[in-house]
């Protein structure tokens, strides 16, 4: 209506006392008989009754409208509520509208030969017209005040008026509470209080359009606070300043068993990496935002019954955003840069929690992404060649690690190693890059070594490395591959290792091995036979193999396991 409700209340009086003095005679529409006292007193009483009647039912209306405030707001800000100037607004304008039809009744009653039938007439057909508009504007009225937005709306406000400022007073009084309570709970002297409490309100009555609202809002204060900072410090308070905010925030959606807004939260932080990484702002500052993502992370890991369907995607974009840091910045060591070791850190800190509390399909997502990270930076030509090999050695040794964790924890699962080191997937890769197409086959290799010594080798990982052998071989000329006898003499070597840790090993279950192993070493033989001159070099090693073989086979292929082995 208006942003000062009290200039209603003063016009109202101006013209009801005008009235008085006004020589000008409104026309006599609805032909009253002025000179009937007891129609012009009825007239009158009727305007105040009705309207005091309207206006106790809205009272009632008001008072449950204000109860339902109560759930939305923080207790100590309830007295916003009555700010709304809609509401003083209608107040003002039915109080005083039925106050001036007593008034006018007591005049005409006591003054009625000193009122002109001029006078009269004229403040007849005001309190009409006051009378019309109070009823017009109900419905608009209880429309607002039953399905108010204002304390999202003061939500939204408050963090379009957020500056710097309000940044430094929070990390320098609020967040070690240096200041009196009546301040500190002062939303206009602490916003950081009122928004923090505001979205935990929003998460415990479930409204998740607000939340939508809140961190669509939240966002763009990042974005603006980000753009205008001017050095590391100020980003790093700035960061802290809403931390809590998405901390919280989160626990509440976990304890409500909130997933999509828990989905909001984590949607919301990683554009910030997006909008830093498009402006260079990489730095230091980013370390409290990856902690703040570690952390939520970890909590729902932590609470796996409310692990949203879409949380992987989350994991795809810290594996991302390790790959713009290496686009970005020119390190001769990963080592070198700490933005990258804490994105690695929160991949090896989920995966890790993931293990521990068995869940297995987001350790399986999480180590997936490591392996997509191996990839990825090979066959990216803007990352440093040292920063690549530091990210292989990097992820060489947290693969393993976990794949030995898993199998230590009886979660194995030779999806795993199908999702890594594919036959395509690793042939690929060799076809294509001179200088690090044999990482991947190496590192396969070692994982094999690995599971042989934990007994958990599968058959695949064998058939596996039969197909690369293979592949190698009859797509070598086509492909163009240069060194192709130093990945065949290496893949043989390897199979001459398996054995020999199969023959020392008293283990029936891995005894079992030796018959597949044999298998494929005379299949690769079979191929080299087909053209022993091209591949003279590895024809003797392989007959030096299966020779060995041969000489032990009444001892193993002749074995029967009383147990048939079953993949894992």
């Amino acid at each position: 209506m208006t942003k000062n409700p009290y200039l209603i209340f003063i016009l109202i009086i101006t013209v009801f006392l005008l009235i008085f003095f006004l020589p000008y005679s409104i026309p006599n529409f609805l032909g009253i008989n002025l000179f009937d006292h007891d129609t012009i007193v009825k007239f009158l009483s009727n305007i105040s009754v009705i309207l005091s009647s309207i206006f106790g039912i809205i009272i009632a209306i008001f008072l449950v409208a204000f109860q339902i405030f109560k759930d939305r707001y923080v207790s100590y800000s309830l007295g916003n509520f009555f700010k709304d100037s809609n509401f003083s607004a209608f107040f003002i304008l039915y109080l005083t509208t039925i106050s001036m039809s007593l008034i006018s009744i007591f005049f005409i009653d006591n003054l009625i030969y000193q009122i002109t039938i001029i006078t009269i007439k004229n403040l007849l057909y005001y309190l009409l017209a006051l009378f019309i508009i109070c009823l017009t504007y109900l419905y608009p009225f209880l429309k607002k005040i039953l399905t108010s937005e204002y304390p999202n709306d003061n939500v939204i406000d408050t963090l379009k008026k957020i500056d710097y400022s309000d940044v430094k007073i929070y990390i320098e009084k609020y967040s070690n509470k240096l200041i009196s309570d009546k301040d500190y709970f002062d939303e206009n002297k602490n916003p950081h209080l009122f928004l923090e409490e505001m979205f935990i309100n929003s998460v415990k009555r479930k409204d998740g359009i607000a939340i939508n609202k809140f961190f669509r809002a939240l966002r763009n204060k990042f974005f603006y606070l980000l753009e205008h900072s001017n050095d590391i410090e100020q980003r790093k308070n700035i960061f802290t300043f809403f931390r809590d905010i998405y901390i919280n925030t989160a626990q509440i959606a976990i304890k409500e068993n909130e997933k999509s807004i828990l989905m909001v939260v984590l949607d919301s932080i990683i554009p910030i990496y997006l909008f830093c990484f498009d402006q260079d702002m990489i730095d230091e500052s980013l370390n409290i935002l990856d902690k703040t993502l570690q952390e939520i992370l970890l909590l729902l890991v932590e609470n796996k019954h409310v692990l949203p369907i879409r949380l992987p995607v989350y994991l795809y974009a810290v594996k991302d955003n390790i790959v713009s840091i290496l686009e970005k910045k020119t390190v001769e060591n990963i080592r070198d840069d700490c933005n990258i070791e804490r994105q690695i850190d929160i991949l090896f800190a989920v995966i890790d929690k993931s293990i521990e509390n068995h869940c297995e399909n987001f350790a399986k997502e999480g180590m997936n992404r490591l392996i997509d990270l191996y990839y990825e930076v090979i066959e990216n030509n803007k990352i440093a060649q040292n920063a690549k090999k530091s990210i292989f050695i990097n992820v060489n040794a947290i693969y393993e690690y976990f794949v030995l964790k898993i199998v230590d924890r009886g979660l194995y699962d030779v999806n795993i190693l199908i999702y890594a080191f594919n036959s395509e997937k690793i042939l690929d890769v060799a076809f294509k890059n001179k200088e690090y197409g044999n990482y991947p086959l190496i590192f396969y290799c070692e994982l094999l070594i690995e599971l042989l010594k934990n007994d958990v080798l599968d058959d695949f990982s064998l058939e596996n490395l039969e197909k690369i052998t293979r592949g190698i071989i009859s797509e070598k000329e086509e492909k163009g591959i240069e060194n192709y006898e130093e990945y065949l003499l290496y893949i043989i070597n390897i199979f001459d290792k398996l054995r020999h840790m199969i023959e020392k090993s008293s283990k029936k279950s891995i005894l079992h091995k030796y018959k597949i192993l044999y298998k494929q070493v005379i299949s690769i033989n079979n191929l080299i036979n087909e053209n022993k001159n091209r591949f003279k070099r590895i024809n003797e090693k392989v007959n030096e193999i299966i020779g060995t073989l041969e000489s032990h086979k009444g001892s193993y292929l002749g074995y029967k396991p009383t147990i048939e082995w079953t993949k894992l």
